[in-house]
């Protein structure tokens, strides 16, 4: 009985170093999980913060875009202007001159004749 006792005792033993085992490693899993998910969150604000500043700057080209066309605009009157005054031919009226910097904000000069 006493040589089974012990059998039992070691049996015993080793299961709880097992078990023992397994609850590090259990840990080890469940502390990699939650770093990933830092790492997952990470990666998610890093393309939303993307998303945005591409959508800035498609917002920025538009405006670019709209500018470039009224300052093209601009300068065709700017050469009228300058054509009309160059020329010195008498006209009914000079081309007139419009020049804005922002739709919404910008102080607005206009000279007409």
């Amino acid at each position: 009985v006493n040589g089974a006792t012990r059998e039992q005792a070691r049996g015993s033993e080793q299961i709880l170093q097992a078990v023992d085992g397994m609850n590090r490693m259990t840990q080890q899993v469940s502390g990699a999980t939650v770093e990933q998910k830092k790492g997952a969150d990470q990666v998610v604000k890093a393309v939303e913060s993307m998303n945005r500043s591409a959508r800035e700057a498609a917002s920025a080209t538009t405006l670019i875009a709209q500018s470039a066309t009224e300052l093209q605009g601009q300068a065709a009157g700017l050469l009228e202007a300058v054509a009309f005054f160059k020329d010195g031919q008498p006209t009914t009226r000079a081309p007139q001159i419009s020049i804005h910097i922002d739709r919404a904000q910008a102080p607005k000069l206009t000279a007409a004749r």
